[in-house]
């Protein structure tokens, strides 16, 4: 009995150690490596949860774009509503979806945000051919306004990433396609689909949402996808929105 026990234990302490090794090697593998970014959370959960997710999370955006202009009751409406979308899925997707970052995670904040802005620029270079329309953020940003506008827009992202990853995560699940298929799909899909949320934001210049934001969403979401963990691309699109909030406001004054 005392042998069996020890090796029990033994066998626990293996696992543990294997266990340990794959979580390193996580932060090792390249993008590309479906079984290892493959696993994303929510899989089995009914279509139709889904759909009504995705109802809460969107509609009112499709509203405010029919209104035409963001009231700031309105803003703040979409914005509840966006914390509520996650729960037909799970009572504790907030848990699932938002997780403390791991030491390396931390660095892969930085380099995403990095990322995002190389996406910008080229986005930027692609929109200017089209001519471009100023986020209306712009007409009130000014000393006095930036740090409200910086913690109003740190509530509001919570519900853009909430958008993006319901519309990847329903795409990933329930295409059905080989999982490098699903995840090439979801990641640019949910990444258009998130351009065509701004709409109105830019006076409903299609190629600007779509191709514009769009683009720049895909190094937000490349963060998400790296590491399974919505904080990663949340603090990468506040530190993005916050540079750019900053630049507009103290070195244009």
């Amino acid at each position: 009995m005392k042998k069996d026990k020890n090796m029990a234990v033994s066998d626990e302490t293996i696992n543990s150690t294997d266990t340990a090794q794959n979580l390193c090697e996580e932060d090792k593998a390249p993008l590309s490596d479906v079984s290892t970014y493959g696993f994303f959370p929510f899989g089995d959960v009914a279509l139709t949860r889904y759909i009504i997710a995705l109802c809460l999370i969107t509609l009112p955006y499709v509203i405010t774009g029919a209104v035409g202009t963001m009231h700031p009751m309105l803003s703040i409406g979409i914005t509840a509503v966006g914390f509520f979308s996650v729960l037909p899925l799970d009572l504790f997707a907030y848990k699932e979806l938002f997780k403390w970052p791991r030491p390396k995670a931390l660095l892969g904040i930085l380099k995403y945000t990095l990322l995002t802005f190389i996406c910008a620029i080229v986005s930027a270079v692609i929109v200017s051919r089209f001519g471009a329309v100023e986020h209306s953020v712009m007409e009130v940003l000014s000393p006095d306004s930036f740090w409200i506008i910086l913690g109003v827009l740190a509530v509001q992202l919570i519900a853009e990433e909430l958008f993006f990853v319901l519309w990847f995560l329903c795409l990933y699940h329930k295409l059905p396609f080989k999982a490098p298929t699903r995840l090439m799909l979801a990641w640019v899909g949910s990444s258009l689909l998130f351009g065509l949320l701004h709409l109105s934001t830019y006076d409903y210049n299609w190629v600007q949402a779509v191709v514009g934001v769009g683009f720049v969403r895909l190094g937000l979401s490349a963060a998400y996808i790296r590491y399974g963990n919505l904080t990663v691309s949340y603090v990468a699109h506040l530190l993005y929105d916050g540079l750019i909030l900053a630049v507009g406001t103290f070195l244009t004054v």
